[in-house]
């Protein structure tokens, strides 16, 4: 979904229910990561789990901190660099972040091994 912009462009004029969606995704251009928009989501979600699903910069950490539920983000293709939240190098501060999983999280690695074998894909190490 993309960010109410209009009274009648809220997200619930457009969601068909929850029967119909694993994942509630919001699209975010720019720098405009609202509050509310966070909140209705969740509202929406009803316990799934909520993505932003395409963003121009990514969220700064700020952002995270205040909005945790977030699953995931993915920045379109250059539209990652900039400055947001006083960092030149958005990416890299969200990658080196304790909240972000990388290949370098022995966890992470772990929960990534079965959908990698199921794709014919080799193992990490």
């Amino acid at each position: 979904m993309d960010r109410p912009s209009t009274a009648g462009r809220r997200f619930v004029n457009f969601c068909p229910g929850t029967n119909y969606f694993d994942i509630a995704a919001l699209d975010v251009y720019g720098s405009d990561f609202n509050q509310s928009y966070y909140t209705d989501l969740l509202k929406l979600a009803a316990g799934k789990p909520i993505a932003l699903a395409e963003v121009g910069p990514p969220p700064a950490p700020a952002v995270l901190d205040q909005q945790p539920e977030w699953t995931w983000w993915m920045a379109w293709a250059g539209m990652s660099g900039g400055r947001l939240g006083g960092a030149t190098n958005t990416i890299a501060v969200l990658v080196s972040n304790p909240r972000s999983l990388s290949l370098d999280d022995p966890a992470y690695r772990a929960g990534i091994t079965p959908m990698r074998k199921a794709s014919g894909l080799p193992p990490l190490d």
